[in-house]
């Protein structure tokens, strides 16, 4: 397999005990953790700005934080 291909499951912020009935609650990934503090940030700065725009811009800077965890 293409290591370039290769999908690593996310990351969690607040990783939760296996339990066989919750199984599918995973919790908040990593990802969007970093991307709900980005756009709290930025509609402190950006007040007028289309809440589009912001998410976008949160999922940019979460992406980036995820990079510089590497």
């Amino acid at each position: 397999m293409n290591e370039e291909l290769k999908v690593t499951p996310p990351d969690y912020a607040f990783p939760q005990p296996y339990q066989e009935c919750m199984s599918h609650l995973k919790g908040l990934t990593m990802r969007d953790y970093f991307a709900a503090k980005a756009i709290a940030a930025l509609i402190e700065r950006y007040e007028c700005e289309l809440p589009s725009v912001l998410a976008i811009e949160a999922y940019d800077i979460a992406n980036a934080m995820l990079e510089a965890r590497k």
